[in-house]
């Protein structure tokens, strides 16, 4: 609206006006002792003048119906800049990805993605929060990927027990960092900013929503649910950690660390179902 220069044009004298007589009525106030309704009253006729049209009816309508065609025109070329912007996002952060064993989870692997597709490496300035945006493309992708297989084992696995289930989806989920395992710290630790706590909240949670509804552990809209959500969480973050040091041929040790957590949380379940139920 304020980038149209009609419209600019029709709405500048009427703030003149209005700030001349508000201005005038401060001045009279002051000067003359007048009432506050007078004041008022003063001010509303300036500016119920100052909003009457200046054109005839036909004209506004007209230039109305032009104006919305500006806009509009205006709005898709601003969509379609858009799609373009994050297209050229998106194929730079997946090349920064194929870089981090090399640079890491850093901006440098950004700006050499840059390079890569024909850009200046100045150009990974427009990622706003450095490589923590590589880092959510990456969570993003794998939790994409995770879903896929969350609804294949659905049909799949339907003679499993609910702690076999969450065994698989935990396992595949983990399995997608072990490429990664080497600068995955580096990761963490960019997740564990103050700045970056937040998206690293949202990401956790979508990872447990995700395991929580398709595998449906729970599927009651009481407390326990949310309790068991946090439950999945802690057992999720431990099993990460436990896999950065795990040095067992297959990771054997952490599929078996996860397969004791997950028996534990299942004990606890039936203990609090015992005693609120």
């Amino acid at each position: 609206f304020f980038s149209n220069p009609t419209m600019l044009a029709r709405l500048v004298p009427g703030w003149r006006a209005l700030c001349h007589t508000s201005c005038s009525s401060l001045w009279l106030a002051s000067s003359s002792n007048l009432t506050r309704s007078a004041c008022l009253a003063h001010s509303s006729r300036a500016i119920a003048s100052s909003a009457e049209p200046r054109v005839s009816a036909a004209g506004v309508e007209g230039a109305t119906a032009e104006d919305q065609a500006d806009r509009f025109s205006e709005f898709e070329a601003r969509l379609a800049e858009q799609v373009r912007f994050n297209e050229l996002k998106r194929n730079v952060l997946a090349s920064a990805l194929e870089l981090v064993h090399q640079y890491g989870w850093t901006s440098q692997a950004l700006a050499v993605a840059c390079s890569k597709h024909g850009y200046s490496p100045q150009l990974h300035g427009v990622f706003k929060r450095g490589p923590m945006d590589l880092v959510e493309y990456f969570q993003e992708q794998c939790s994409r990927k995770h879903r896929h297989l969350l609804k294949d084992m659905d049909s799949l696995a339907t003679d499993m027990t609910t702690e076999q289930r969450l065994h698989i989806a935990f396992k595949s989920r983990l399995e997608m960092l072990i490429p990664y395992l080497d600068t995955w710290p580096q990761a963490l630790a960019l997740m564990a900013h103050p700045s970056n706590v937040c998206t690293a909240a949202h990401i956790a949670l979508s990872t447990i929503d995700d395991i929580f509804y398709h595998i449906a552990v729970d599927s009651s809209t009481s407390y326990t649910r949310h309790l068991e959500r946090a439950g999945l969480a802690a057992i999720y973050g431990a099993t990460e950690l436990y896999l950065l040091q795990d040095r067992s041929s297959d990771y054997h040790e952490t599929w078996e660390f996860l397969q004791r957590r997950l028996a534990e949380g299942s004990g606890a379940k039936r203990m609090v179902a015992g005693i609120f139920g």
